[in-house]
């Protein structure tokens, strides 16, 4: 059997896989501080899971689940958009903080470079 022919469980599976995935890159992006090097793997995971039901719509001919479907992917594409929100949020973040760090930098090599000159000493005559 083709693995991209239309059948209402492959649809529900595919459906169903891709909600689990975007819950699971919400709540990983929202509550874990080093979900920066999941991302690869999500994209892949993501992609694959897209291209599965484009190819599962691409053969659907319409019956009584149309509206049902209608309404899952409406779904999965508001879900997208607040993942894509908070990805944004979270890049938007990074770098102002890499602006902070680039201009502590900054301050810390200017006060080196004042100080980079010799030392003077004195020395007292009093005895």
């Amino acid at each position: 059997m083709d693995n991209n022919a239309f059948t209402h469980s492959a649809m529900q599976e595919a459906l169903t896989k891709m909600a689990s995935l975007q819950d699971e890159i919400l709540i990983r992006i929202q509550s874990d501080a080093d979900w920066l090097p999941r991302l690869p793997v999500w994209m892949d995971q993501y992609t694959q899971a897209s291209q599965r039901i484009k190819n599962l719509l691409d053969s659907y001919t319409y019956d009584e689940h149309r509206q049902e479907y209608a309404q899952r992917v409406q779904f999965l594409i508001e879900q997208q958009e607040n993942i894509l929100v908070l990805l944004q949020k979270q890049r938007d973040e990074l770098a102002t903080h890499m602006r902070q760090l680039e201009q502590g930098k900054k301050a810390i090599q200017g006060y080196s470079s004042g100080n980079s000159c010799e030392k003077q000493v004195f020395l007292s005559m009093d005895t």
